[in-house]
């Protein structure tokens, strides 16, 4: 079960009842992330092979997400790996009160990405 770290969830406004659902889905969203960037306190990366159908998948949950998490801004652009291949990346950015949510966020993207937290 990938569970929400605890500074992401004392920020969530999600009913509580809803939280392993959205917390199952970030979590197989993670597994899809090729790389995590933070970009400074305020601002992180993931990165995705470029794929639309992942696209899709994304861009949806990002839409819930923005719904009960209103402090997130996404935007979503293209970016090229290590090997030249064409990426999609999202940047994640909140106010200054939430940067300790956006790198527990980014810290939970990076720990499903390698393994360090498994998903079911």
């Amino acid at each position: 079960m990938c569970e929400l770290p605890a500074r992401v969830a004392e920020a969530c406004t999600l009913p509580t009842a809803e939280r392993p659902t959205r917390s199952a889905e970030w979590g197989a969203i993670f597994r899809e992330v090729l790389s995590t960037d933070s970009l400074g306190a305020q601002r992180g990366r993931l990165a995705f092979r470029e794929d639309a159908a992942l696209e899709t998948w994304v861009r949806d949950l990002v839409s819930k997400e923005t719904a009960c998490c209103s402090f997130f801004t996404f935007e979503f652009g293209e970016g090229v790996d290590a090997a030249g291949a064409q990426t999609m990346t999202l940047d994640v950015s909140v106010p200054p009160s939430r940067s300790a949510v956006l790198h527990a966020f980014l810290g939970w993207a990076e720990d499903v990405r390698t393994g360090r937290v498994r998903v079911a």
